[in-house]
């Protein structure tokens, strides 16, 4: 199936559609390894500055340093929450590139940790890396540029209005050209960046529409879903502004009722489906981008030499009569009627002949034979061993007496005995 942008966008949900379970296991999945993360780092750094970090997002309207120094205060628990976070995202990213590319390694909800969610962390890596350094020299160009060109500043914001537009193309240009690097590392389990360079020439335009249906798709199931997590919790009466601190350190989770309670409940449910479906619909279109690009550009398949199925036999027999039907009789060769002698053929007398008042009739003739010696047979001929000739039948020896009626007996009382008389004369006794 060739490459369309149209249908590549709505794989997300075709995703969702296909596997449900899935959904709400890489929701699960995503709330359980979220809370571990939130547990190491409260016991690495301390309840107390979250607390803060959590109240700086209040203040950054008014001070947007607020967050940056909270932040600071994190240390290796920053590091840690965010390597955590690589790892669990390119688990679950890896996930959704498994259910398309690789729908038979279902496993538990196509979850898995090995070499391929290792090498999305690289590619996760390299693509930070490139992304920073980027925008850092776009950012030293316009800070040498406001300090030794001297420009005014109405120049001057001209000047970084049109580097950060040009920044902005340049960044969504190669971000759509290399934006199959994932994808192909993952089904050809080998890193590959430059090779999604080649992939996806020509076809800029496409996947750029491509990802903004995707991010239309992402907006709409965030606004449902956001929907209704807030209406469930206004429903409970809670809501996450509602909730109060204690000393700054720890939440009255005992103030709230048991309403409150499954309100936060329903809450996080619907809020963790919600992300889970924003993932599929982000990076299903990836994979179903890559796949049909990889289909268009592979040659086609050799066409497959036809093989002759099973034959039945009555079909070519009634053929082949017809053919010989309608040729009529094919004439013997010479040489085969010399090879092959016609057997000599006699006529017995039937037995009721010889009782029969009528005379028996002739014995027919013979009919007449080849010698054995004028056969010739073809060199082509197989040879064959000839029958002996039968013997001719024995003469007929002389004609029976026809039949007469037999002479009554004598009276009982006469000893004599009288025979049947026989033709010809008789003498006294």
């Amino acid at each position: 199936m060739a490459f369309s942008a149209t249908g590549s966008a709505f794989e997300g949900l075709h995703i969702a559609k296909r596997h449900p379970g899935a959904i709400l296991g890489w929701a699960f999945f995503y709330a359980i390894a979220m809370a571990v993360v939130f547990g190491i780092v409260i016991a690495m750094v301390g309840a107390t500055v979250l607390v803060g970090v959590f109240h700086s997002r209040e203040q950054v309207a008014e001070n947007p340093g607020a967050i940056i120094g909270a932040l600071s205060g994190l240390g290796a628990g920053l590091i840690v929450f965010m390597v955590a976070c690589m790892f669990i995202g390119a688990i679950q990213i890896t996930a959704v590139y498994r259910a398309v590319l690789r729908p038979e390694e279902r496993g538990f909800c196509f979850l898995k940790l090995g070499a391929d969610e290792f090498r999305q962390v690289v590619l996760m890596l390299v693509f930070s890396l490139f992304t920073i350094l980027f925008w850092g020299v776009l950012a030293g160009a316009g800070v040498y540029a406001y300090h030794e060109l001297g420009l005014a500043d109405g120049a001057m914001v001209a000047a970084a209005f049109a580097a950060g537009l040009l920044g902005l193309i340049l960044t969504i240009y190669v971000g759509v050209r290399l934006s199959m690097a994932q994808p192909m590392t993952f089904a050809q389990r080998r890193i590959r960046i430059f090779g999604s360079w080649s992939l996806t020439r020509g076809k800029f335009w496409p996947l750029l529409g491509m990802y903004v249906l995707m991010i239309v798709f992402a907006i709409i199931v965030s606004l449902v879903f956001d929907g209704l997590a807030t209406a469930v919790a206004a429903a409970g009466g809670w809501s996450l502004s509602s909730m109060n601190f204690e000393n700054g350190a720890e939440f009255e989770f005992a103030a709230l009722s048991a309403t409150a309670l499954a309100a936060a409940a329903g809450w996080l449910v619907l809020t963790f489906i919600s992300l889970a479906l924003q993932l599929a619909v982000a990076y299903g279109p990836q994979a179903a981008a890559y796949r049909g690009l990889i289909e268009e550009r592979s040659p086609p398949p050799p066409a497959a030499e036809e093989t002759p199925g099973p034959v039945d036999p009555i079909v070519p027999a009634a053929a082949a009569g017809a053919a010989v039907a309608a040729a009529g009789p094919e004439p013997a060769s010479p040489s085969a009627e010399a090879a092959t002698p016609e057997p000599a053929t006699t006529s017995e007398p039937s037995p009721i002949a010889a009782f029969s008042h009528d005379v028996p009739s002739a014995p027919a003739p013979e009919a007449p034979t080849e010698p054995a010696a004028l056969a010739q047979p073809s060199p082509d001929a197989p040879v064959t061993l000839e029958p002996a000739p039968e013997a001719p039948p024995a003469e007929q020896g002389p004609e029976p007496a026809p039949w007469t009626e037999p002479v009554p007996a004598p009276p009982a009382d006469s000893e004599a005995t009288t025979t049947t008389p026989l033709p010809g004369p008789q003498k006294d006794a």
